[in-house]
């Protein structure tokens, strides 16, 4: 049983599928507040999944521009292009690297790691302009290894993101207002009896947003 002061209130106007989006919603805003980008700035977003997606919204909303994805699913580079981001890419038939540079010069100001592949993680980390941030934010088991030199000479910074329930409300009142492009990041849903079967193709090929998995729907 939860506590009626942990509780937030759906706004009768708010679909609840779109409600859904408000705990991951959170935990990317959690993620952006920690890079500290601000308008005008070049960012970099490897994995464009349910959390990457909302980490490009909340980029947008700070007029972070321009916002390259780097993601080597097909169907995910198509949901990032629909939401409005500069440059989508193949990081497995493109050099991101070139793309980068082409675009940002110096490189990102940050780098939102949103896939937890230790490749995608160290490969932006390595793009980083001086003074740039690298903010971990996908969920992952795997050890980063970066260069201490580069590290030091350009006064990089590394930053973890876990969580954060602080901003459910804020998450909440965005999906609300329609902030948030919700029907374009949930691809789809499925029922509790089909739950373990999506989560094993998620899981050997992605290629889905955000996958609701409805207790309503029929069995």
């Amino acid at each position: 049983m939860a506590d009626q002061e942990t509780l937030l209130r759906v706004p009768p106007s708010l679909d609840l599928a779109h409600a859904a989006l408000t705990e991951p919603l959170a935990v990317a805003l959690h993620a952006v507040e920690l890079s500290k980008i601000e308008a005008g700035q070049g960012v970099l977003v490897t994995g464009a999944g349910p959390i990457g997606l909302l980490v490009i919204e909340m980029l947008k909303s700070r007029g972070a521009r321009p916002i390259i994805v780097s993601e080597p699913a097909a169907g995910r580079r198509t949901l990032a292009a629909r939401l409005g981001v500069d440059r989508v890419v193949d990081p497995a038939t493109e050099d991101l690297a070139d793309v980068v540079r082409a675009s940002m010069g110096r490189g990102p100001h940050a780098v939102l790691e949103s896939s937890g592949a230790a490749a995608a993680a160290q490969a932006g980390f390595g793009l980083l302009r001086p003074a740039g941030v690298l903010v971990a934010v996908g969920s992952s088991e795997a050890s980063y290894s970066f260069s201490s030199l580069l590290l030091m000479a350009r006064e990089l910074r590394v930053q973890g993101s876990y969580g954060s329930g602080v901003l459910m409300p804020a998450a909440l009142e965005m999906l609300a207002a329609g902030k948030v492009h919700a029907a374009d990041i949930i691809t789809r849903g499925v029922s509790l009896a089909e739950g373990d079967a999506c989560m094993r193709e998620l899981a050997n090929s992605p290629a889905d947003g955000k996958v609701l998995i409805d207790p309503w729907l029929p069995l």
